[in-house]
């Protein structure tokens, strides 16, 4: 939480922050609250459970000094999370000052829908049937389907169609899809009748990694696309780039702040951690130029154990710099250096990793590189294969 924006007050001013599902230090500020909360429940359920302690820490901080009597709250909140805030906001205008969203999915992504119909992974038998049977359970996961037109209708990215009745998904709980997906669009009227809440927001994202972002439906069966028609449409790997422009905002919008990063990854992204404190200091923009170049990493998030890790990497026409790829950190990393063809297109493959969850950093080789270095997550799963 924080102090108003006023003239009256500096943005030195101690203030009061709420932060939603990030690692906190064991020593934190008076004014920090973390909000750790259970994503499988629904979003509503989550704000009816932390609206009092929000409001009880507000009060506490302005009632512990004269300078904080006017505090107001600023949310900084990953993924859903910033669903989270942007909900409570909607009954308390006047209590939060900002909203800084990382990688939050505003209108949905295509990825939930893949894990409600598809469960995790390849065709892996019952791990996939289980996974989706207990993704379908989780009304969370059904207020992250898009609510943006992502169904290619006609099969040439010419017309776009809802997510709706009219076009039904094999294996999707219909009553639980409309809920969800109603859930996205009130949030969104409910925002588009505070005319300062454009002003509030600041939506972090990530782009330039390959990300599911449209389907085409055959009798039910869905086949997803990274592709978006003939926008050049990205995303962060899990939020495609058309998910996470709040409804109302263009997707070329120049208020939207873009990262080359991994969604698991923005909240340890050195260039988000500056951006959110500039936001935190209220700091005007700057445009930097030539400040480093993105770069592209397709990785999968789950593996069996004994499967090889392959990693793609997609370079912009600007540049052909060398790329390491490395697993792993410190002594025991490995690196392997792909060779980058003339599209920009290179792979790494890595053999088969101990089960757990393995890093994967893609960056520049020689010594101030203008690559900007992205990192991901690869969970590998060691249970046997035949339960």
């Amino acid at each position: 939480m924080s102090s108003p924006a006023s003239g009256r007050r500096s943005a030195a001013t101690p203030s009061c922050c709420a932060i939603s599902a990030t690692r906190i230090s064991p020593k934190r500020s008076a004014n920090l609250l973390p909000l750790p909360y259970d994503w499988r429940t629904s979003v509503r359920s989550i704000v009816a459970a932390q609206t009092p302690l929000i409001d009880r820490a507000l009060e506490r901080w302005r009632a512990s000094s004269p300078a904080n009597a006017d505090a107001r709250i600023v949310f900084i909140a990953h993924s859903m999370g910033g669903l989270v805030s942007r909900s409570y906001a909607t009954t308390h205008r006047d209590e939060v000052r900002k909203i800084i969203t990382l990688g939050t999915p505003s209108r949905g992504s295509i990825t939930a829908l893949k894990v409600l119909t598809q469960g995790l992974g390849p065709n892996w038998g019952w791990l996939r049937d289980a996974t989706r049977r207990f993704a379908g359970s989780l009304p969370g996961l059904h207020q992250l389907l898009p609510s943006y037109p992502c169904i290619d209708a006609d099969g040439n990215y010419e017309n776009f169609a809802f997510l709706d009745a009219d076009h039904p998904v094999n294996d999707l709980d219909a009553g639980m899809a409309a809920a969800g997906i109603a859930f996205l669009d009130e949030l969104a009227a409910a925002e588009s009748a505070d005319p300062g809440f454009r002003d509030r927001v600041h939506p972090l994202i990530g782009w330039q990694q390959d990300t599911l972002s449209s389907l085409r439906l055959r009798n039910g069966e869905p086949e997803f696309l990274n592709g978006y028609g003939e926008w050049e449409l990205s995303g962060d790997g899990t939020v495609p780039h058309a998910g996470a422009v709040p409804k109302g905002t263009a997707l070329d919008a120049t208020s939207l702040h873009g990262f080359p990063e991994q969604h698991g990854s923005l909240q340890a992204n050195l260039a988000v951690r500056t951006e959110i404190i500039r936001l935190l200091k209220n700091a005007p923009p700057i445009v930097l130029r030539g400040e480093g170049v993105g770069v592209g990493v397709g990785l999968p998030d789950l593996l069996r154990q004994g499967d090889e890790l392959v990693v793609e990497v997609t370079l912009p026409p600007v540049t052909r710099e060398a790329v390491a790829v490395v697993l792993g950190s410190g002594p025991s990393a490995v690196e392997r250096r792909p060779t980058i063809a003339k599209d920009g297109t290179g792979s790494a493959v890595f053999p088969t990793m101990d089960p757990g969850v393995h890093t994967v950093t893609v960056r520049g080789v020689r010594p101030g590189s203008d690559l900007l270095p992205v990192t991901g997550t690869v969970t590998v799963w060691g249970s046997d294969w035949s339960a």
